[in-house]
């Protein structure tokens, strides 16, 4: 895929399944050419709030108590001998940190050894004398609720200040509509890096490194800064532009500019995500990785059969696809491919470890150089170093981790294997 300095695009999918439903959505990634293919300007939302008034968590010092212990690792800070009310304090103020638990009741006064975790869930352990208190937001209503029109049968609402996808399901009179095709904005997923649809990642280093193992990661899952609404004609039903959104996720500072709009395909069928990207440096950069957020919906571990959604992924690169279902009431499903088969091919499907949401969170990734640098190593950014002394950390399924991915057996990790090398698709980066 060349790329000279221009623009990404992103669409949506379509598919019918027993004639329960009839819904599409495309994803396309046209690498830095000329040109754009919708002209957007700025346009300011009295709901939009400025760069950095979103704070780290949209709640801080809301907290909901439960009996019961959070398991080991995950850990968000060495535990440490404090108050409860000291501890729920600092818990506020670190960046990955979702709850506390420690062995005690809800009343205890006493100082005592607090953990401090990067999940919320599950308790276990009712009348052990342990209590876990965790951090609890309430989500803001949708932004906009937008009925995509034509024959797509959808309906998509976008969460405050980000204009994510805080819900994306069907236009239709019997349905209360509280169910997603992917995960909703809910209080256990209203925080920093839990990607929604809509988010976006990308890996990024300058032409003239030379080491593949060096690479930027930014990220519009941080939520330390808003998007910027944009004015938009038809087809544009709503647009943004998310690059200082994505470039407060990182030290570095992000040499593209991003632009964002949910759209109606020409024939009426489809909601269209688009992406452009536009180089605002003079210096050679190399794209090694460019990745759409697809997590499942809240299903997965289950709280209701009639939420739960799965997905299935066809790492088939320009024949790659993603289907959506809802497995319980009428199995609505939601399939995912290209809108361009050259651009935008299924090359991998990352699981975002980086995410602290519940459930399973992927990533149709168009681009995999950088990534596939890591998975040659058995490792996956930001588990990089698979050392004992960062065990706390490692994705929750991980004992006696060797690898960050997750074992058919039981709550192990995979040992490290000479096929991580190969991937199923030939890893490509791009130049601007």
């Amino acid at each position: 895929m060349g790329f000279q300095c221009g623009k990404l695009s992103l669409q949506r999918i379509k598919f019918n399944i027993m004639a329960r439903c009839l819904v599409l959505v495309v994803l396309s990634m046209v690498g830095f050419g000329t040109g754009a293919a919708v002209k957007f300007e700025h346009a300011p939302s009295p709901t939009h709030q400025a760069a950095g008034d979103v704070g780290h968590v949209p709640c801080p010092g809301s907290y909901v108590y439960q009996d019961g212990y959070l398991a080991q690792g995950h850990d968000a800070s060495p535990a440490a001998d404090m108050t409860v009310d000291e501890a729920k304090a600092k818990c506020a103020t670190i960046e990955d940190c979702l709850a506390i638990t420690y062995k005690g009741s809800n009343t205890t006064t006493a100082k005592v050894h607090v953990f401090f975790k990067q999940v919320t869930g599950p308790v276990s352990g009712a009348h052990t004398g342990w209590s876990s208190w965790l951090q609890y937001c309430a989500p803001a209503p949708p932004v906009a609720t937008i009925d995509v029109g034509g024959k797509s049968n959808l309906v998509i609402r976008l969460r405050q200040d980000t204009y994510t996808i805080q819900n994306l399901s069907r236009v239709q009179p019997s349905d209360d509509n509280q169910w997603s095709f992917t995960r909703p904005l809910e209080s256990n997923t209203a925080y920093p890096y839990m990607v929604l649809l809509g988010d976006i990642s990308m890996r990024v280093q300058k032409e003239s490194d030379t080491d593949n193992r060096n690479w930027s990661f930014f990220t519009s899952s941080s939520l330390a800064a808003s998007a910027v609404p944009l004015k938009a004609e038809t087809p544009v039903l709503a647009a943004q532009d998310i690059s200082d959104l994505i470039n407060s996720s990182s030290p570095d500072s992000l040499p593209v500019q991003v632009m964002r709009s949910y759209e109606q395909s020409s024939d009426g069928n489809a909601l269209v995500m688009r992406f452009n990207l536009t180089c605002v440096t003079s210096e050679p950069i190399r794209l090694g990785g460019v990745g759409f957020a697809l997590p499942e919906s809240s299903g997965n571990p289950g709280k209701d059969i009639d939420n739960v959604v799965w997905n299935d992924p066809h790492i088939g690169g320009q024949h790659g696809f993603v289907e959506f279902v809802r497995i319980a009431d009428d199995q609505a499903t939601l399939l995912v491919v290209p809108a361009d088969h050259q651009t935008t091919p299924l090359e991998g499907w990352r699981p975002m470890l980086e995410d602290h949401g519940q459930g399973d969170s992927w990533e149709w990734l168009a681009l995999t150089g950088a990534w596939a640098a890591d998975w040659a190593e058995n490792t996956q950014y930001p588990y990089l170093n698979m050392t004992p002394s960062m065990s706390n950390i490692y994705p929750k399924f991980a004992v006696d981790p060797q690898t960050p991915w997750p074992c058919g057996t039981g709550p192990h990790a995979m040992p490290k294997m000479p096929a991580a090398k190969k991937p199923w698709n030939k890893p490509t980066t791009t130049m601007a």
